[in-house]
C-alpha cells in the first residue's frame, strides 16, 4: 500500500531527471514531440485482504488518496474479499503534466521559472535548444537580475558580434567584470550557437570577439646557464605575447597548475617552469622555443577540472606528459583527498586511455562521491623525487 508520502519520493525523482525536463521543455517550446507518456501513471499497491484486515492502516489508505489535495487521478476498483465483503480501494494515480508533477515534488514555483526563462530564450533564439539542455538547474535558479543581465549581454552580442571592446567596455547596465568572469563559460557555451561560432577550443573572448586583459605568465629558470640568458634573472613575468621572443633554449619545459607548488621547485638542468597557469595555459602551444624542447611535463589537481585542463593544454603540445596525475598517486594519497566542487565538465578530448579512465572513475564516483587531490596536499618529498628521476639526476 502505498501513500501519497511513499509516491511523492519518486515523483520527486521523475520530476528532477535532466532528460524528462528537456524533453518536456522543447516540447513547450514547439523543439519536439511530444514527450510520453502521458498521463504518467504510478501504482498505488492495492492492499491485499491480508493487508486490508489491519483495519486501521487500510482505513488510513483509503483515505489518504480520497483527500489528496494534490494534482492527479485516482483509479479505484472494486475488491470483493470473502472475510471483508466488497471493498473499494485506489489503485494507480495518473498525473497529467510537468506542472504537476512539480506540485508533488515541492517545486512549483521553481518549474514555472525555469519554464518561463527557457521559453523567453528559446523564443528570441531557437539554436539555443541543445546548449540549455545542459543549464535547467542554472536556468532556474539564477535571481531575476542575473536572468535579466544574460539576456541583455546575449542581445548585446548578437548586434554586436565583432566589438573587438574588452568585456568591461561593453555598454550594459548592471555589467560588471566580476560578474561576467564568474560566468564566462555559461556565456560562452549561450553566445556561440547565437553568434554561428564554433565552441570548441575557444574560451568566451574568442566567441565573443572580444579582447582580453594582458596576461602576465610567471617562469622560473631553474637553470644557470638559461639564467644567464637573461641577465640572471630566476623568475620572470612576463606579457603573453612577449614570451616568444625570450632568447631560451630549454630541453625541459615544465608547467604547473599551482603558483606555490612551482615556488617550491628547486633547479632541474635545462628547465623552464611555467607558474599557476591553470586555463591560462591557452597560446603557449604557438611559442618557438617553448615547442622546441626535448621534453614537455605537466603537473596539476587530480580531479576533473585538472584533467580537462590537461587536456587542453596537450592539444597545444601534442608530446606532453603529465606527471603524479594517475590512479596509482589518487590513491597513494587517498588521506588527502578533498571535495572536488567543478560543476559537470564534458569528457575532455586529448588524454590519454589511461587518463581518460581516470577522469570517467572520478566523473562516476568509483572512487567516492566528488573525490579530489590538490597537487600541493602531496607532501614534497613524495613529489620533488618524481621530478629529479625525470631530470636524470
Amino acid at each position: 500500500m502505498r501513500t501519497p508520502d511513499d509516491l511523492r519520493a519518486q515523483i520527486g525523482r521523475d520530476f528532477a531527471r535532466r532528460d524528462n525536463l528537456d524533453s518536456w521543455l522543447r516540447f513547450r517550446a514547439g523543439q519536439g514531440e511530444p514527450p510520453g507518456p502521458w498521463p504518467r501513471t504510478y501504482g498505488l499497491g492495492p492492499p491485499s485482504q491480508e493487508q486490508a484486515e489491519d483495519y486501521e492502516a487500510f482505513s488510513r489508505f483509503v483515505a489518504s488518496w480520497r483527500d489528496l489535495g494534490l494534482p492527479g487521478r485516482v483509479s479505484w476498483v472494486e475488491k470483493s474479499w470473502s472475510r471483508l465483503g466488497r471493498q473499494t480501494v485506489p489503485r494507480t494515480l495518473s498525473i497529467d503534466g510537468p506542472g504537476d508533477l512539480a506540485r508533488w515534488a515541492g517545486q512549483e514555483e521553481r518549474w514555472a521559472r525555469l519554464e518561463a526563462r527557457y521559453l523567453a530564450l528559446l523564443g528570441r533564439w531557437p539554436v539555443l535548444a541543445e546548449v540549455l539542455a545542459g543549464h535547467l538547474g542554472d536556468l532556474a535558479d539564477y535571481p531575476e537580475e542575473d536572468f535579466d543581465r544574460i539576456s541583455k549581454v546575449l542581445g548585446w552580442l548578437e548586434r554586436n558580434p565583432s566589438s573587438f571592446l574588452y568585456p568591461r567596455q561593453l555598454p550594459i547596465a548592471g555589467l560588471d567584470s566580476k560578474w561576467l568572469e564568474s560566468r564566462m563559460r555559461f556565456m560562452a557555451g549561450l553566445a556561440a550557437p547565437i553568434l554561428g561560432r564554433e565552441a570548441a577550443g575557444k574560451d568566451f573572448h574568442e566567441i565573443c570577439a572580444l579582447k582580453r586583459r594582458t596576461g602576465l605568465v610567471r617562469l622560473r629558470l631553474l637553470d644557470p646557464g638559461l639564467r644567464a640568458a637573461v641577465g640572471g634573472l630566476g623568475q620572470l613575468a612576463v606579457p603573453r605575447e612577449a614570451l616568444a621572443g625570450l632568447p631560451l633554449a630549454p630541453r625541459t619545459v615544465v608547467m604547473v597548475e599551482n603558483l606555490e607548488t612551482g615556488l617550491a621547485f628547486g633547479d632541474l638542468p635545462g628547465t623552464v617552469l611555467i607558474l599557476g597557469q591553470g586555463n591560462g595555459l591557452k597560446g603557449l602551444g604557438q611559442i618557438p622555443w617553448l615547442l622546441a624542447a626535448e621534453r614537455h611535463l605537466y603537473w596539476g589537481d587530480i580531479d576533473l577540472a585538472g584533467l580537462a585542463i590537461l587536456g587542453r593544454a596537450r592539444r597545444q603540445v601534442p608530446g606532453l606528459a603529465s606527471v603524479l596525475m594517475d590512479e596509482a598517486t589518487l590513491m597513494a594519497n587517498r588521506d588527502l583527498w578533498g571535495t572536488d566542487s567543478s560543476l559537470a565538465i564534458e569528457e575532455p578530448a586529448f588524454l590519454t586511455p589511461q587518463e581518460l579512465d581516470l577522469f570517467r572513475a572520478l566523473s562516476s564516483g568509483r572512487f567516492g562521491p566528488r573525490v579530489r587531490l590538490e597537487q600541493e596536499r602531496i607532501a614534497w618529498d613524495r613529489a620533488w623525487p618524481s621530478f629529479l628521476s625525470l631530470a636524470g639526476q
